[in-house]
């Protein structure tokens, strides 16, 4: 039974990329609001796989074949498109460094705050509201690279 209390629902999913073995078997997974939840494993257990599966691009990009059912927020994933998909799950990877674009901390958290906003100072606004909520507003004028992974 899918809870109205949970934001991710994963019941007896299996994914497997083209051509290969299941990598994600019968895996049950329930995330509850405002949980904190960290994904660790081995290597090759299946961590990326199982962003790029609720991410979309599992099956969008990567290509695969997926068994059992996801519900993010109680929409089925299998009815929405990867850009529906991005707008409500984000993915940050193991190295920090490969998701800046730009030198300055706060142009690149711009650029992606206005990817959704498409409001140039709504997503500055979000940005700097952000950071005071997070108290890092001392890091957003640096270089990514004058920064520690932690910050």
């Amino acid at each position: 039974m899918i809870s109205t209390k949970n934001i991710i629902e994963i019941k007896d999913l299996w994914f497997r990329y083209k051509n290969s073995e299941w990598i994600l078997k019968n895996l049950k997974l329930a995330i509850a609001k405002g949980e904190l939840v960290l994904i660790i494993g081995s290597s090759g257990a299946g961590k990326t796989t199982l962003t790029r599966v609720l991410t979309g691009s599992a099956l969008y990009i990567y290509g695969g074949e997926i068994k059992g059912y996801i519900k993010i927020n109680g929409r089925d994933i299998s009815y929405l498109s990867i850009e529906e998909l991005r707008s409500i799950i984000q993915v940050i990877n193991q190295n920090p460094y490969t998701h800046f674009i730009y030198p300055r901390i706060i142009d690149d958290l711009v650029n992606y705050a206005y990817t959704f906003y498409k409001d140039l100072s709504k997503a500055v606004n979000t940005v700097k509201e952000v950071s005071r909520w997070l108290n890092i507003e001392g890091v957003l004028e640096k270089n990514i690279f004058e920064v520690s992974g932690g910050q």
